[in-house]
């Protein structure tokens, strides 16, 4: 999957030797590495979160006017049709053909779907085409790009900058087009960003040109190894726990993936479906009842579709399950599974796959998590130890002192010894939001300080537990007792790992890092 990020990222990260200001560091495509530069000794403007997010405020005020005046020109229902079956056309490239999928793109057709059924209300003469709906489609994805950069302003993970020295002026306008803004300012990534696109690349939820990296390098792979819906027949006879066991990463790349931020979050909201289960079963007998065809929107009247439902599902309430299921323009608050115009239903058959995939974590939580918690403990116990190992490190793990704590594991090379806590923490929902890394670093310091953080009816609790600097003590007063190699050893050190790239590499003294960066030690 690719993740969604502008052209050049940025972040402050070193200081400059002339003023003592930090650095800007740009990566950038064109130069396929990163510039250095001091804001202040080459006059490139900062500006604050509130008039970035002014700015963007305008400009996606400015933006919608114009976009829905031009959208009124269209027939809306030739346009909803053409939005779906390009819809359809994604999902079907996704599931038969490209081992990836655009997030940005998945987002804009969804929500753009969304916005032409409740806000444009004119039914214009001009005829939705492929060539056109294209068009739409794009210059809608400016808007999502707006709105998403805007949203990692408001976590600070990003900022604007200028280089122009009359931006102040720029911004008492009272409406502010794209184009302007993409002239005037360069949005750009705080350094914490890091850390985030660095864990997201590791579950494959790569930028664009990671992205494309990574493909070119194991295509041979991806063509033996395509998702087909033969192949999801066949995972139909087996159980949830099965189905949930082997493919978890991708499930939980793809629940992150679809949840990342509010954005996600509120578009692919099914919190309001009544019958829950419904998504996981109806792929199957969608097939089954209507078959289907690559790239194409499948067709039935409402009887027949309501005499479906009623046969698969007879004993839930069927006005329920129809309206819960059915996007129309009475029916505009839910989620557009499918779509009845001119009483016709419109169903979308490779689009309810991927649904599929991405609700079964949700509504098989307590199956997911069970396979979490196995993760975890090969994590600790394997994973972990022999990528200490294969960089040279000689391992103990699961030390105990007896009645007062574990260590997971001690690891030493050469002159120094490292006391160990593993921590599988992964990426998850709302991944982009500040708070998540927020209450890691938190967590991460309680580790090394002795205190466990839990949220119980809204009030957050600490709770003594033996700290990190306790065990290190511990190892320190046995050493001759845990380490064989003990003479050669003049550093003990403690050290966490994580799976994800943490928010923070280092607190009192305590080195932190991903698990992949063990071979940097």
């Amino acid at each position: 999957m690719e993740n969604n990020l502008s052209f050049t990222v940025c972040f402050l990260f070193m200081v400059c030797p002339e003023c003592g200001e930090k650095e800007i560091v740009y990566y950038s495509k064109k130069l396929d590495g990163p510039t250095r530069c001091c804001p202040k000794c080459n006059q490139v403007c900062v500006l604050s979160k509130e008039l970035s997010l002014e700015i963007y405020e305008k400009t996606s005020e400015y933006f919608r006017g114009m976009f829905f005046n031009y959208l009124d020109n269209f027939d809306k229902k030739s346009l909803i049709r053409w939005l779906f079956a390009y819809r359809e056309k994604l999902s079907g490239d996704f599931i038969l053909t490209n081992p990836y999928m655009k997030l940005s793109d998945f987002l804009t057709i969804n929500a753009l779907i969304i916005e032409v059924m409740n806000f444009v209300e004119h039914y214009g003469t001009l005829e939705a085409n492929e060539k056109n709906t294209k068009e739409i489609i794009y210059f809608f994805s400016i808007f999502t790009e707006l709105q998403y950069e805007k949203s990692l302003i408001k976590e600070d993970f990003g900022y604007l900058i200028s280089s122009k020295n009359d931006y102040l002026s720029f911004v008492k306008s009272k409406c502010i087009s794209p184009s302007e803004v993409f002239k005037t300012f360069t949005f750009v990534n705080d350094e914490s960003w890091v850390s985030v696109i660095d864990s997201f690349d590791q579950s494959f939820i790569m930028t664009n040109s990671s992205a494309e990296r990574y493909l070119k390098e194991n295509e041979s792979a991806y063509l033996q190894n395509k998702i087909t819906m033969s192949s999801s027949r066949k995972r139909n006879s087996q159980t949830p726990q099965e189905i949930i066991s082997a493919p978890y990463p991708f499930f939980q790349s793809f629940r992150t993936a679809l949840t990342k931020n509010y954005l996600f979050a509120e578009i692919f909201n099914f919190d309001y479906f009544t019958y829950k289960k419904v998504l996981i079963d109806l792929l199957p007998m969608l097939v089954s009842s209507f078959g289907f065809q690559r790239g194409l929107l499948t067709v039935t009247n409402i009887y027949e579709f309501k005499q479906f439902l009623k046969y698969k599902f007879r004993k839930l309430d069927q006005d329920t399950l129809y309206h819960d299921l059915v996007f129309s323009h009475t029916n505009r608050n839910i989620f557009p599974f499918f779509l009845e115009i001119d009483g016709l239903i419109y169903i979308s058959v490779f689009f309810s796959h991927i649904i599929r995939l991405f609700y079964y974590p949700f509504y098989y939580e307590s199956f997911f998590k069970k396979e979490n918690d196995k993760l975890s403990r090969a994590f600790e116990q394997d994973v972990v130890p022999n990528s200490l190992a294969d960089s040279g490190f000689k391992v103990k793990t699961d030390l105990k002192k007896k009645n007062s704590f574990q260590i997971d594991a001690i690891s030493w090379k050469h002159n120094i010894l490292y006391v160990i806590e593993v921590k599988i923490w992964d990426i998850k929902p709302y991944f982009e939001h500040k708070r998540i890394h927020d209450y890691r670093k938190r967590d991460l310091e309680g580790v090394v300080d002795g205190k466990k953080y839990t949220f119980k009816k809204g009030i957050l609790k600490a709770k003594d537990i033996p700290s990190l600097k306790t065990k290190i003590q511990f190892v320190e007063n046995n050493i001759q007792k845990l380490c064989p190699d003990y003479k050669a050893i003049d550093r003990i050190e403690g050290l966490i790992i994580t799976k994800s790239y943490p928010p923070i590499n280092t607190y009192n003294g305590v080195k932190i890092i991903s698990y992949c960066e063990i071979k940097n030690l």
